[in-house]
């Protein structure tokens, strides 16, 4: 191995170094954010399991497992969809309010956050819940 690729794959290493340490900073100020949501909202009573509910999709991915102990934290959940993970974060009754939760997500460059809608449990179209959304 020469001192040049040698050299260059430190570079990668301290390269990949910052990037986690970036991420890292990234999930606590999330943390820190997430902590001054209403934790009544973001909880799932009984109720919250029929009608419509909204809720958060961090992103979908292939192959990104997360720590366990954060998974059962803030309603976070993961909802496996052909080869994707799904995560999703938060249960509304307000459109707005999970909006509201998006726009501080993608705030912190959490930008693939958006709002789902679910009807009865099950995940739908938000155009098929426009009037909930309109009329709520």
């Amino acid at each position: 191995m020469t001192a040049a690729t040698v050299t260059r794959l430190e570079e990668q290493i301290a390269s990949v170094k910052h990037d986690y340490q970036e991420l890292e900073r990234k999930l606590n100020s999330a943390r820190s954010s997430l902590q001054q949501v209403s934790l009544q909202d973001l909880e799932c009573p009984e109720e919250m399991k029929s009608g419509v509910v909204f809720k958060v999709q961090l992103g979908a991915f292939e192959e990104i497992e997360l720590p366990d102990g954060l998974v059962t934290s803030f309603n976070f959940d993961i909802e496996h969809q052909e080869e994707l993970n799904q995560y999703v974060i938060g249960q509304f009754r307000d459109y707005y309010k999970a909006d509201l939760l998006k726009k501080e997500l993608r705030s912190m460059d959490v930008e693939s956050a958006w709002v789902v809608p679910y009807r009865n449990g099950e995940r739908v179209p938000l155009k098929e819940v426009l009037g909930v959304v309109m009329d709520g």
